[in-house]
């Protein structure tokens, strides 16, 4: 288990960005967790590459400040890869997650990650698409278990969808996490 971990989301437009770390907030606070959600340029052009990030706690967060270092850093698009260092703000132990059907074993050789974990997701048709790499850092962190973090997913995602298309995107997320590959 990851104590209070920080994870960065990149993604080609910050508002991407956002809606996955305000989602996971969501589903994290439902469950009893702590949970802060932000982005420092969400004020800039919706379009522009964008990072945001979460905090997450079993405990009452009290820090209030930029994150400085990363436990997971989720990939929504490879887009980011071509303006940013992969390594900024990330240690020895972060854990890469990124949306690509690349093998995660090129990832490390690529970018020099070979004392980190990387995970590789293909989300495939799931509508929002970052819904397999939100599930893949959660079960990362320990801090929920899989199957409750998928029953809070669908309560969060039937305020927006029908229950039908919520069941057969739970089913699509279970599936796909079953093809993960790491390295």
């Amino acid at each position: 288990m990851i104590k209070d971990p920080a994870i960065k989301w990149r993604a080609g437009e910050v508002g991407q960005a956002m809606n996955a770390a305000a989602t996971l907030a969501e589903v994290m606070i439902r469950a009893g967790k702590y949970a802060q959600a932000f982005s420092p340029n969400w004020c800039n052009w919706p379009r522009s590459p964008g990072i945001a990030f979460n905090r997450l706690s079993a405990t009452p967060i009290k820090l209030h400040s930029q994150v400085e270092e990363v436990q997971l850093d989720v990939f929504l698009d490879m887009h980011p890869l071509k303006y940013t260092d992969i390594k900024e703000g990330s240690t020895e132990d972060t854990i890469y997650i990124l949306n690509t059907s690349l093998e995660a074993e090129f990832i490390k050789e690529k970018f020099n990650l070979e004392n980190n974990k990387v995970i590789t997701v293909v989300p495939g048709e799931i509508m929002p698409d970052y819904l397999p790499l939100m599930a893949t850092a959660v079960h990362e962190t320990g801090l929920l278990e899989l199957e409750t973090f998928l029953e809070i997913l669908s309560g969060v995602l039937s305020e927006e969808l029908d229950s039908e298309k919520v069941s057969e995107e739970i089913k699509q997320i279970e599936q796909l996490l079953t093809e993960v590959k790491e390295e």
